[in-house]
């Protein structure tokens, strides 16, 4: 077993957040994904009352809100068919919401360092800590065809919101062309770590 990289290098890793913050894009993505489903009426029902004001104010991209949003937004979301929902929900605002940018940055990357899951794996800091704070990804090489990512917060969060990264890291797979699976994760740690087994 050989360790790929250290944590993946972003801001919060040389200043560690106290809080787990998620960006204004994160929730605008969100948002335009329900307008696309036609659901932002139903989801703004199912959402606690601070949360259903982001569903009305003028929200930033450059704005930072705490995670408990996401929380809020997971849950209503697992209302449609539980963690599955969640896995399918994140994958499909990943591609949607975040994908021209982050595709750019991650064909520059993968054709100077390799066309394969794990230069992106390896290297995940760099991209998540674009639209959080208050996480630290730790991955290790298990094999040239898999791995195992570790998901470090801050503050302890709901499953559900673990469940979401499964998505984001199948559009990894997308990314590089390849078939991968991710297996659900395992957390830990009073709900502040992830484990994800990935194989392709």
């Amino acid at each position: 077993m050989n360790p790929s990289s250290a944590p993946s290098q972003s801001s919060q890793d040389k200043a560690p957040a106290a809080r787990h913050e998620v960006s204004g894009t994160s929730i605008l993505n969100f948002l335009k994904h329900f307008d696309k489903k036609g659901v932002r009426a139903t989801m703004r029902q199912r959402v606690s009352p601070a949360t259903a004001v982001y569903f009305d104010k003028l929200i930033l991209r450059t704005s930072w809100v705490h995670r408990s949003v996401l929380d809020d937004i997971y849950a209503a979301v697992a209302m449609d068919g539980g963690e599955d929902a969640v896995r399918r929900f994140s994958l499909e605002v990943t591609r949607d919401g975040y994908g021209p940018m982050v595709r750019q940055f991650a064909e520059t990357l993968l054709g100077l360092m390799g066309a394969s899951p794990s230069t992106l794996f390896s290297r995940f800091g760099a991209i998540g800590g674009m639209y959080e704070h208050g996480t630290e990804y730790r991955y290790t090489e298990l094999s040239p065809r898999s791995g195992e990512l570790v998901v470090r917060l801050v503050e302890s969060a709901p499953r559900l919101v673990f469940v979401a990264w499964e998505g984001v890291f199948q559009f990894v797979f997308e990314l590089t062309r390849e078939q991968g699976t991710v297996t659900p994760v395992q957390v830990s740690e009073n709900g502040q770590v992830g484990r994800y087994l990935l194989k392709w």
